[in-house]
């Protein structure tokens, strides 16, 4: 009877009594000495608290049974508590209950300071009035616990760094585990299946390992749900659900492996990148996808993701949707990120570039925005190539900052602004556009650089005072009448004026070729303004002011170029130097050429008329467009009968070629394609059909 007294002693009276087993050991109350449960004596009953002090110990050995009677009993541990067991005598701890249930006993509880191990043990029915079944303010170790039938089956609390390996947590009325510990604590290569949500992390400056889990069954689309702020190494390799903020912070690195889904379970829930974040899948087949958690997703149902000045990532393979709450857009990059076959969708604003960043944006995909695919203010060179920014109410918004970003092989289909690239500011470096673009104000183009407008593609003024304005260099050259590039308004019923001009300063240089500048004039400004020498070669400049002013020292090249239906004069030069207008056609303006004094030499041009241009004294009876003194005129291009019968008859193919010339025509301009076409009758029996076509209407 003293052996027994020395291993087992407590404040309250033990009860041994005998069953058909065996002895049957009654226990609770605090324990003095170090002590040893042992199977033998099962069932152990818990009739009240068990409390082990520090400095005490008790080992629970393998294959034990302790039933706890129903009501608030609890086990906790102070000092040390070892429950060891093994696969074939796990450690039982549940239920005294014939017809047992959740909440029929209260809890185990590792308090601060407290040591232990538990391993094969299950914990059961425990949770009375909504507690835990396991509170851990300490880093023991568990390996191979199950728990189950209960509320939430682990709280970790505190500073408590526990491992947890290779246990399963099932049929819990909320949570798995619930962590809200500053500790590194370790949560690997376990099962949280079945519970009402799996994993619930509010992270305190720390950095938790969690891998290798699987949370089956479990609510919160069997996710790990987490708030708070990482500030070392942490990967996600489970789903995972942002249950508010989750920040990144400076020096932190977060790796989100391939093939998960993140959440986002409220309208502030956000991704903030000071640090690190790595977000990388192998493949379409493995995205990862960052998404709302409603049952009906809609735009702004989440917030956003940020990369902050200053931090670094990776983005690929990567599915952004239903973000943008309040109007936010859905990723705002600060800092030079790689984002490459990212799919954004189902927004406000897909991606907002900032301050001095300089992302790369490849092969990616935006769409079903409700403003813009991406909106750039950021100063930084940034590239958005081989993208599809399409079914937004508007592709590409870009606000120049001194900067030369790199933006090509893009599509814009189906996007507002007639499929193009809204942009304003200047330009300070060598830059070109494979898309429509659309002036949203002045765009200059610095000294020093170079503004590229590949053909095919078409220049909308969005606002009034939308100008183009070159003290570097610009080269617009189309293919041909095919493949012409346009300068035009993006009114739905355009007119003269709805936009300013373009501008070439003095020491700027460029050449436009198979251009077309229309609408253009705003306050009775020029649509071209020439204060350099430039080349102009097949160009049409129409429905205006005037068409183009010669200014300074310019001695441009004008050749083959149609100037039309002007409200005032199509060309008006103040230049101090003589030029040539070679074969060009300058009618049904309000007036044709004037100069302030310098000869014009506009000998082969077409006026309108086959009288030629209206001169008061040099050619009275003209009937095509006006000039000034100090235009020599003669000879003009002239339409003869003889162009269409008699000795000049073409043949049947020329013929076709004249007329496909009028049919490459918009709204019947002359295209004068003299440069591939050397026949003189098939252009005049072009020019002749368009006169025709015009003077029917």
């Amino acid at each position: 009877m003293k052996s027994l007294k020395a291993k087992i002693f407590f404040v309250c009276i033990l009860c041994i009594c005998l069953s058909s087993n065996g002895f049957t050991l009654e226990i609770g109350g605090i324990l003095q000495d170090n002590t040893s449960l042992k199977p033998e004596n099962n069932p152990h009953i818990l009739k009240s608290t068990l409390t082990i002090p520090k400095d005490i110990t008790l080992n629970i050995e393998a294959g034990t049974i302790i039933k706890v009677q129903k009501g608030a009993k609890q086990i906790m541990i102070y000092g040390n508590c070892n429950a060891v067991g093994t696969s074939d005598a796990p450690i039982i701890i549940t239920s005294d209950e014939l017809e047992p249930k959740s909440g029929d006993w209260d809890y185990i509880e590792f308090h601060q300071g407290s040591t232990g191990t538990l391993k094969y043990v299950t914990i059961e029915y425990a949770g009375e009035g909504g507690n835990k079944s396991l509170y851990l303010h300490s880093s023991i170790l568990l390996d191979h616990v199950t728990i189950k039938h209960g509320y939430i089956g682990i709280e970790i609390i505190g500073s408590a760094a526990p491992t947890i390996s290779n246990c399963e947590i099932d049929n819990m009325a909320e949570y798995g585990i619930n962590a809200s510990s500053s500790g590194n604590y370790k949560i690997i290569n376990s099962s949280l299946n079945g519970n009402i949500g799996a994993l619930n992390i509010s992270l305190n400056k720390n950095n938790p390992i969690i891998t290798g889990n699987n949370y089956t069954g479990s609510g919160n689309l069997e996710s790990a749900k987490i708030a708070g702020t990482i500030t070392g190494e942490m990967s996600f390799d489970n789903n995972v659900m942002l249950d508010g903020s989750v920040s990144v912070a400076q020096g932190a690195t977060l790796t989100i492996n391939p093939g998960i889904t993140i959440f986002a379970k409220k309208a502030t829930s956000r991704l903030m990148i000071y640090g690190a974040l790595y977000a990388k899948a192998n493949g379409n087949t493995d995205r990862i996808i960052f998404t709302s958690d409603e049952f009906e997703p809609k735009a702004g149902d989440w917030d956003y993701i940020e990369f902050h000045q200053g931090s670094t990532g990776i983005l690929k393979y990567v599915t952004i949707e239903y973000a943008g709450e309040g109007g936010n857009k859905s990723l705002y990059l600060h800092s030079s990120i790689i984002v490459d076959h990212v799919t954004i969708k189902h927004g406000s604003i897909g991606i907002e570039i900032i301050d001095s960043a300089a992302p790369t944006i490849s092969n990616c995909e935006i769409s079903n925005m409700t403003e813009y695919g991406i909106n750039a203010s950021s100063s930084g060179n940034y590239k958005i190539i081989n993208s599809s920014l399409n079914g937004n109410i508007g592709a590409l918004n870009i606000s120049l900052n001194k900067n030369t970003p790199i933006i090509t092989g893009n599509n814009y289909t189906g996007s507002g602004n007639h499929e193009s690239v809204l942009i304003a500011g200047t330009v300070t470096g060598e830059m070109s556009f494979d898309n429509n673009v659309m002036l949203n104000g002045s765009l200059s183009v610095a000294q020093g650089a170079t503004l590229t407008f590949n053909p095919g593609i078409t220049i909308f003024a969005k606002e009034t005072t939308s100008k183009l304005m070159i003290y570097g260099a610009l080269y617009a050259e189309g293919n041909g009448n095919t493949d012409r590039i346009i300068v035009t308004s993006d009114e739905l019923e355009p007119k003269a004026g709805d936009w300013d001009f373009i501008e070439f300063h003095q020491g700027s240089i460029g050449i436009l070729k198979y251009v077309t500048i229309e609408y253009a004039g705003e306050g009775g400004n020029k649509s071209l303004y020439l204060h350099s020498s430039i080349e102009l070669d097949h160009v049409t400049i129409r429905h205006g002011y005037t068409g183009i002013e010669i200014l300074d020292s310019a001695m441009p090249v004008i050749q083959n170029c149609v100037i039309t239906d002007m409200n005032s004069w199509g060309i008006f030069s103040k230049t101090n130097k003589k030029i040539e207008l070679v074969n060009n056609a300058i009618y049904n303006n309000g007036s044709g050429v004037y100069t302030s004094g310098i000869e014009i030499d506009a000998r082969k041009v077409y006026w309108g008329h086959e009288s030629g241009p209206y001169h008061p004294d040099l050619n009275p009876s003209g009937q095509g467009n006006e000039v000034s003194d100090n235009v020599v005129f003669e000879p003009w291009l002239k339409l003869e009968k003889g162009d269409l019968n008699g000795d000049n008859k073409i043949s049947l193919a020329d013929a076709i070629i004249a007329l496909q010339i009028c049919v490459d025509s918009r709204n019947n301009e002359l295209l004068f394609l003299s440069s591939f076409i050397n026949n003189k009758a098939v252009l005049k029996t072009a020019i002749y059909i368009t006169m025709l076509i015009a003077n029917s209407e």
